[in-house]
């Protein structure tokens, strides 16, 4: 009797596992169903889409030949300003390579000047140091002596 029971409870088993799987398939297959119409949906809008672009493109491609006919005509004056401004860029060039030259320059003497700031600051402060030791060892000699 046990043996019938767990074979009844494992058939039971069975189908609740069956129909969860049955639920799931369905489920799927009502969300591929709605991919599919919607996919169908947008084939015929992109064949729409198709004949109006193809009618465009005809359109942009006459648009295109008369702007290449009106570009011919600026590319010349555009080569030549490019060449008065590749000219003046050079003498700019030229200009930006003396300041700079002149910049190093004065760094350079600035440098300089720190490093003679740096020492006399130095010599000031030995010095400076040199007379407060003279100053107190004679401080120290007239107390003695009082």
């Amino acid at each position: 009797m046990l043996t019938f029971r767990r074979k009844v409870d494992e058939c039971k088993s069975l189908a609740e596992g069956l129909k969860k799987e049955l639920e799931k398939a369905r489920e799927k297959s009502s969300a591929f169903e709605g991919k599919f119409r919607a996919a169908l949906a947008e084939k015929g809008s992109a064949a729409a889409e198709k004949g109006t672009a193809e009618k465009e493109l005809k359109r942009l491609k006459g648009i295109q030949e008369a702007t290449q006919k009106s570009v011919q005509g600026v590319q010349s004056k555009t080569e030549q300003k490019l060449e008065r401004v590749s000219a003046q860029l050079e003498e700019k060039k030229s200009a930006l390579t003396a300041s700079a030259a002149d910049l190093k320059k004065l760094q350079t003497d600035a440098d300089q000047a720190a490093a003679e700031l740096k020492r006399l600051q130095t010599d000031a402060d030995n010095s400076a140091a040199d007379r407060d030791a003279a100053l107190a060892d004679k401080v120290g000699r007239c107390r003695l002596t009082l």
